[in-house]
Parts: C-alpha cells; sequence; structure tokens
C-alpha cells in the first residue's frame, strides 16, 4: 500500500497521515513537513487508529505551513464509524481563547458529514453532505474551502456530496485560518464530542480541488488501501 512518488511530492500536501502505518508514542507525518504527532488515548491497529469516544486524540504540532489564511485549502479523511445517532468531531484546528480562526469536521447526530469554518459565534459557513454514513463502512470524505467563491463543498468516496449550505453573519473570504493551535484528529473544541471511529488516513492540502481531482484521489485511495 506503499502512495505513489507523485502523491507524496504534491507541492500543495501540508499534511500527510497515513494512520495505518504510523505506531509509537510518536511520529513525523510523511510529508515535506515532517510533523510532530502524539497519539493520546487512540490505538494503533493494521487499520489505522481506534477511537474510543471518549478522550482519544490524535495532535499534530502547529506549523506556518498548517496556517491557510485567507486561501483555500482541503482535507481528505479515510474512515469509518463505530458509533453513530451521535453528533462527533472528527478533526479542528480552533483558537481555543477566541472563536476565529476555526475549522472542523462533523458527523452529525443525524449521521450526515458537515464542514465548517467559523470566525466569531454568529459568523461561519457550514457545509452539509447527503450521504448519511453507517457503522463500519469504509468512507473517502474530502471537504474543500473554496475561500474565492465564498463557500465549501464536499466529496464522497469522488463523487460530489454536496447538501444544505448554512452562511451566517457575512462570512467567508475574511475568515483567516491562521492560528498557533494544532490540528487535532479524533475530537471538537476543548475536547469535547469526540468521535468514536477508526482513522486511517488523513491529509490537507493548500489549493483549491476540482471533481475530477477528488475523483483521482478516491480511486487512488481505494487502490492502496483496498478500500
Amino acid at each position: 500500500m506503499k502512495p505513489s512518488r507523485s502523491f507524496i511530492l504534491d507541492p500543495t500536501l501540508r499534511l500527510y497521515l497515513p494512520l495505518w502505518k504510523l505506531d509509537g508514542a510518536s511520529f513525523a507525518s510523511r510529508d515535506a513537513y515532517g510533523h510532530l504527532c502524539t497519539p493520546v488515548g487512540a490505538f494503533w491497529t493494521p487499520q489505522g487508529y481506534d477511537f474510543d469516544g471518549v478522550d482519544d486524540k490524535i495532535t499534530v504540532t502547529h506549523h506556518a505551513s498548517l496556517d491557510f489564511g485567507l486561501a483555500s485549502f482541503y482535507e481528505v479523511i479515510v474512515f469509518k464509524l463505530t458509533k453513530k445517532d451521535v453528533q462527533q468531531a472528527l478533526g479542528n484546528k480552533i483558537q481555543l481563547s477566541t472563536t476565529a480562526g476555526r475549522m472542523g469536521l462533523w458527523v452529525g447526530s443525524g449521521n450526515a458529514f458537515s464542514f465548517y469554518i467559523q470566525s466569531s459565534s454568529t459568523i461561519y459557513t457550514t457545509r452539509a453532505g447527503l450521504t448519511l454514513l453507517d457503522t463500519g463502512v469504509w468512507y473517502h470524505i474530502i471537504q474543500h474551502a473554496d475561500r474565492p467563491n465564498n463557500t465549501a463543498h464536499i466529496y464522497h468516496n469522488g463523487r460530489l456530496d454536496d447538501g444544505a449550505l448554512a452562511v451566517e453573519g457575512g462570512f467567508s473570504t475574511t475568515t483567516n485560518i491562521a492560528n498557533t493551535e494544532p490540528v487535532e484528529i479524533g475530537c471538537g473544541y476543548n475536547d469535547t464530542n469526540d468521535a468514536t471511529f477508526v482513522c486511517r488516513e488523513y491529509c490537507l492540502y493548500a489549493w483549491d480541488i476540482t471533481p475530477g481531482r477528488a475523483a483521482l484521489l478516491y480511486h487512488d485511495a481505494k487502490r492502496r488501501l483496498k478500500l
């Protein structure tokens, strides 16, 4: 399951975590930056890291390469839920002392995937997916923050899966995703809404994505990870 050379050397790839092979008390990400990553509670399996939904997470130490400012970015996550019908955070980058500059990945209590960017308690954008997620099924989800066009998109297994778009308080191009907080996988704001899932792979890119590129990434992951 070795990624292609072109995948690893993509200059827009800021974080790559093939969690199915990164065991240990801490480890470096497999991108060009080698970010320090520390699992807390979550345990390694050959399928990826297993999170219990109580207090497990993986923390990726802050680095300037993970500050996206006002530019577009997208996240790719390969996972399966082991519990549903509850609100759970799969990943976040949150300034704990303020609501400015947040971004997060969620599965809601209705079992749909969603993504948000938030600049205050009343200014935010949320895009929900159409597909209802089930337990025990591997999903390849991409969330795309399209900053120039003030919107967001979700791709499910290589296909556009845009559901409702909620825009509150104007938003988007003025929200600066640049803070000193780490990226966290498996939990939400202040270690709340922890996720009960297995995370196989997680990536962050500093760029826009097209539907064709989303399909290519899905089929590459499907081949490499035997989804």
